[in-house]
């Protein structure tokens, strides 16, 4: 697997972090959509995944 520094580079600047993990580190979909709630400082925000490392396609590559 080759790492596209332009793309990257782009989605970096684009702030879309997703297509970045998705796309071009090969990274899979979230297998929970789950969005749970985080406080700092007394303001909650609220997150959810956005893609995991465990992947089959690593898997695959592997043998």
């Amino acid at each position: 697997m080759t790492f596209d520094f332009q793309s990257s580079r782009q989605y970096l600047q684009g702030f879309e972090f997703q297509t970045l993990f998705l796309e071009n580190l090969n990274w899979s979909r979230p297998t929970s959509k789950r969005v749970e709630p985080i406080v700092v400082e007394d303001v909650t925000y609220r997150r959810s995944m956005i893609a995991q490392l465990f992947s089959r396609k690593l898997e695959e590559q592997r043998y």
